[in-house]
């Protein structure tokens, strides 16, 4: 516990960077750590510190740079995203939209909107000077930052990411003014200005090197009915601007929950002048979008019900939408594991079932909202993936929405999605992973 007590109190005086809901499930362990319960909190102070694994030190928020492309088409393993060759039909070319400072210039190429990823490439050109101060292709940990971090005894991130070298970020939106009036500053890309309002969706950054002075950058939005309503066309601002630097992992998976981003001495960001107003429509994806008739899919687990709502085949991607109920709730049951009903995290895999070696496809999953109706009838909106509270409560209804983005390809018509609990192995210490009941879906129908 001294040792999760020492990192938060690095964390404040700004050597890291611990998102909220890591923050919560931290104090939270800490909280309880003199009563006899201890155990119970067990798993949340496990979840805790693969969370702060995580994070980076010098306050630059949690984020990867990966690269590359395929026929002109964003790739990225890392991130399990692949697009089709339908995607060079949906793409539109963009012209006369670049700002500026000096020789460093960033160039709005090209849009894609589809019913989920809205996709938008730029090409950036960065002066000799510019270049030099973002330390591009040097190595992040500096003989500083080594030396801080042996006096305060947190060397091991640093010496197993020596020779990590520096890629270049775009940061946009990095000012932004919340829907209750309070002003925000974030480096993480974490934002994004939908007709005017601030939105904090999916998103990622593909980031490839063409020379040593231009790199094309992919930033996508998966943006769902909670940003956008029934609207299909709408203008994405982002303002605000900054080029950084960042860890380039593009050759090699961080192979651990923990690695390093960024540090202190290393970070460096340039601001540029001016903004994006972009003009989307997603009209022509929504004509070429077939909408799968869901004939119950259910799966019952202790007290969870989680059943898909809606299947779209979009011109680049299957889009599962999963609605996940769990009746008669208490705090012990989100937070005991050793209670009978405590789920662990879910995760699911997909698979083509027309396929003879179920062939797996790349997939990812985002919760996009998560709410509690208490036993007095007062609802809550809480942070996705997070337990919002401290107090002890009963006989709740918690609902969740999650999207499954899986990869479309053709000779495609079921699919196996896999549900996978991660619990706690009591007996042999760590994790265990228990496979629970599957969803099989016909997309041809």
């Amino acid at each position: 516990m001294d040792n999760i007590e020492k990192m938060l109190k690095d964390a404040s005086n700004k050597d890291f960077n611990i998102p909220s809901k890591v923050e919560h499930r931290v104090n939270y362990t800490l909280s309880h750590k003199h009563k006899n319960k201890w155990k119970i909190y067990i798993k949340k102070l496990s979840t805790a510190i693969a969370s702060i694994a995580i994070v980076l030190l010098g306050g630059i928020s949690v984020y990867a740079a990966m690269g590359g492309t395929i026929s002109g088409r964003p790739f990225s393993e890392f991130f399990n995203i692949k697009f089709p060759d339908e995607y060079e039909n949906y793409k539109i070319n963009v012209e006369g939209k670049e700002i500026e400072k000096g020789e460093t210039k960033i160039d709005l190429v090209s849009t894609v909107c589809d019913e989920g990823y809205t996709i938008l490439e730029f090409n950036v050109k960065l002066s000799k000077e510019d270049r030099e101060y973002l330390r591009l292709d040097k190595n992040v940990v500096t003989e500083q930052d080594i030396k801080d971090a042996e006096e305060r005894g947190t060397s091991g991130l640093l010496q197993q990411s020596k020779d990590l070298k520096n890629t270049l970020q775009i940061m946009f939106n990095t000012k932004v003014i919340l829907d209750n009036g309070n002003e925000v500053e974030d480096d993480a890309n974490r934002y994004v200005i939908i007709d005017g309002k601030t939105y904090y969706p999916l998103r990622k950054q593909i980031v490839n090197k063409i020379s040593d002075y231009e790199y094309k950058i992919f930033q996508l939005y998966f943006l769902t009915d909670k940003e956008l309503q029934d609207k299909t066309e709408f203008t994405i601002t982002l303002n605000n601007i900054k080029l950084g630097n960042i860890a380039d992992y593009s050759d090699s998976e961080p192979k651990e929950k923990m690695y390093l981003v960024n540090t202190h001495e290393n970070a460096r960001k340039i601001d540029i002048e001016g903004e994006f107003n972009i003009n989307l429509s997603k009209k022509e994806a929504s004509k070429n979008t077939k909408i799968i008739p869901v004939k119950d899919q259910k799966i019952n687990y202790k007290n969870m019900v989680k059943e898909i709502e809606e299947i779209k085949i979009t011109p680049l991607q299957i889009i599962v939408k999963l609605k996940t109920t769990r009746n008669n709730l208490s705090l012990s049951e989100l937070s005991n594991t050793r209670n009978k009903n405590y789920i662990g995290a879910i995760n699911y895999k997909a698979y083509n079932e027309n396929n003879e070696k179920n062939e797996k496809l790349t997939m990812s999953y985002i919760e996009t909202k998560r709410t509690i109706t208490y036993q007095n009838g007062k609802v809550e909106e809480w942070s996705r993936g997070d337990i919002g509270t401290y107090k002890d409560f009963y006989n709740a209804k918690m609902e969740t929405i999650e999207y499954l983005i899986i990869e479309k390809k053709e000779n495609i018509s079921d699919i196996l999605i896999k549900l996978i609990e991660s619990q706690v192995d009591f007996e042999n210490g760590g994790e265990k992973y228990v496979e629970l009941d599957s969803f099989k879906i016909n997309i041809k129908e």
